[in-house]
């Protein structure tokens, strides 16, 4: 699964896949990507698992523009001391 695989190698290369996986029928596999997202960006550009669609979409259409600016950068893990913000 990449959002697993993605936390645990920091490869940027999986982001896209884990970006559609926010619009996944399954609430898991929402919370899973959402936290992997996270965890690899500092961000959660206000995407919520839990949120009704359109709201959900709005935030995937955030994370679909943030890619777009990031895509090929290198991505430095967020601080591990706060917990502030978390999805």
């Amino acid at each position: 699964m990449a959002a697993v695989e993605t936390d645990k190698t920091r490869v940027t290369k999986d982001i896209p896949e884990l970006i559609e996986m926010l619009d996944s029928a399954d609430p898991g596999l929402r919370m899973i990507a959402g936290r992997t997202l996270y965890d690899l960006t500092g961000e959660t550009l206000g995407y919520r698992f839990s949120d009704p669609y359109n709201k959900r979409r709005e935030a995937i259409d955030r994370w679909e523009v943030w890619w777009s600016d990031h895509r090929g950068r290198t991505i430095s893990p967020p601080s591990k001391d706060t917990g502030a913000g978390k999805p």
